[in-house]
């Protein structure tokens, strides 16, 4: 809430500012392109809170159906490319060859990708590649999501899933979205971990039973 508010003060001073008319135009241009970052920025945190106290009251259902998972992974990491630009990042995609009929909410399962990927941009080093790899046992399907960038300190990551944790590192991972994921994983009955190392990167693994129509069938 106070990153909210103090965010939303500094963006009605530059506005003000702004307004005055006393800045050069490269000044300008600067604050006009800093003022609509930062009102992005906020937007989407806002997205984000409202999401999560949805989630954790147990208001959001799952709008489970079948659908290719196969499908879904492809789609989202080629979202990912035109933000990979900025560090000459690279994706690679490995997906073994197998069926990935899954039964679930395949908005939700986007946007678990969706923010372990920017989480991975974000966090990559220059020139970094990010893995993403999608398998299977007998029981469960598993979507790996891999950088190559800071790392995380094995003392805080059994706190890397709470909302807002902030770690020792000036680029550690913050925030919400994290926590999203956890939940939105923990509602299908999968399950999310963590490996990490300092300097060397990250990997996330999503693990989503093979689940039949159990809610149909009541």
């Amino acid at each position: 809430r106070h990153m909210f508010i103090s965010g939303c003060t500094s963006l009605t001073g530059l506005a003000y500012t702004l307004e005055d008319g006393e800045l050069d135009q490269e000044t300008t241009e600067l604050a006009h392109d800093i003022l609509i970052s930062e009102s992005e920025r906020l937007s989407s945190l806002l997205e984000e809170l409202l999401d999560f106290s949805s989630l954790i009251s147990g208001k959001i259902s799952l709008n489970k159906d079948y659908f290719d998972l196969k499908i879904c992974v492809e789609d989202i990491t080629k979202q990912v490319f035109p933000k990979l630009e900025k560090n000459k990042e690279t994706i690679e995609l490995n997906i073994a060859d197998a069926s990935y009929l899954y039964y679930g909410d395949e908005n939700r399962i986007k946007q678990v990708l969706i923010n372990l990927l920017d989480n991975a941009v974000k966090f990559n080093k220059e020139r970094g590649l990010i893995t993403v790899n999608l398998y299977q046992d007998k029981d469960s399907y598993f979507i790996d999501v891999i950088d190559e960038g800071v790392g995380i300190e094995e003392g805080e990551l059994k706190y890397i899933f709470e909302k807002f944790y902030t770690g020792k590192k000036s680029k550690s991972h913050t925030g919400i979205g994290l926590a999203i994921v956890k939940e939105i994983v923990e509602l299908h009955k999968g399950e999310i971990y963590i490996e990490s190392k300092v300097d060397e990167g990250t990997k996330f693994t999503v693990k989503l039973a093979k689940e039949i129509k159990d809610e149909k069938a009541s």
